[in-house]
């Protein structure tokens, strides 16, 4: 298990990159980046997983300069296969569009309550900042994250569990038609909490389960191995052993199994083409800290 190591979020005790991630202004001049810097690329260029009220900002005059986002009206592209902003959705909308990399990847959102929960600060005035998912599962159609499709996948967003629906299995986000497909699955004690289908098994993590009322960053990693993560824990889960799911991608719970649904808030839902680092993960969730009301 890896844990992310408690940092202040203090300028000189931050590297440029770690800096740039969590808002504060930086200058730089890319020769002359660290070597910790520079490995884990410049930071200007490293925004797809930074969508926050922090996200990096560049300007090319006078070097590269980092600054904290000054809000979410911008809407910009995000560099993930899918990438779905509660707050970029203009009110009477029924359609979440995809910022990311493949347009056509939208979801139909009639009846889906939107809720502020305090994100107001971060959404533009009429919008909010996620949507409430109450035994409803919304569809992305045509987005297929079988193994024979897409070798590799990160599934990522922000959660707050509303209520326990009373079955002994969440599924969060996924395409699972029965062979514990790739997903974000929530599980009681008997598979340790926040977890990743590893076909053909739940795996069981000991991550622990989300706690009602409270955002938590949650992710699942399909590569060569399979790793769970929740808020600066991730977990290795052995040897990616999925099959072929449903072609089309499920969010709130699952098509075929009516059961298997969760009652929550989610935002900022993200799918990567590509297995996220553990580093690239706990930047993602030390970005999103104060949008969420969290601390390290």
């Amino acid at each position: 298990m890896v844990h992310l190591k408690e940092k202040a979020l203090n300028e000189d005790k931050l590297s440029l990159y770690d800096r740039c991630m969590a808002g504060f202004p930086v200058l730089i001049s890319t020769p002359n980046l660290p070597a910790q810097d520079r490995a884990q690329g410049d930071p200007c260029l490293a925004t797809d997983q930074c969508r926050s009220p922090l996200e990096c900002l560049c300007s090319a005059q006078g070097g590269k300069e980092c600054q904290p986002h000054p809000s979410f009206n911008g809407c910009g592209p995000v560099n993930a296969i899918l990438a779905l902003d509660a707050e970029c959705v203009p009110a009477g909308s029924n359609v979440w569009n995809n910022l990311g990399t493949v347009p056509s990847y939208t979801v139909d959102i009639s009846g889906l309550p939107r809720v502020q929960d305090g994100l107001d600060a971060y959404a533009p005035a009429g919008r909010s900042g996620s949507f409430h998912f109450n035994n409803v599962v919304k569809v992305v159609q045509g987005l297929d994250i079988s193994p024979s499709v897409r070798p590799k996948v990160t599934l990522t967003l922000w959660i707050k569990r509303i209520s326990d629906p009373g079955y002994w299995r969440e599924w969060v986000i996924g395409h699972d038609n029965g062979g514990y497909d790739r997903a974000i699955a929530l599980h009681d004690n008997r598979y340790g909490g926040v977890t990743a289908p590893n076909g053909p098994n739940l795996m069981a993590s000991t991550l622990g389960f989300p706690p009602l009322n409270q955002w938590v960053f949650v992710a699942s990693v399909y590569g060569t191995h399979t790793y769970t993560y929740m808020n600066g824990k991730s977990e290795d889960l052995g040897l990616a052993g999925n099959g072929g799911g449903e072609p089309n991608l499920s969010i709130g719970g699952l098509v075929n199994f009516p059961s298997h649904w969760v009652d929550a808030l989610i935002s900022q839902v993200r799918v990567y083409d590509r297995e996220l680092s553990s580093s690239e993960l706990d930047s993602i969730y030390t970005a999103g800290l104060a949008r969420y009301g969290l601390e390290l």
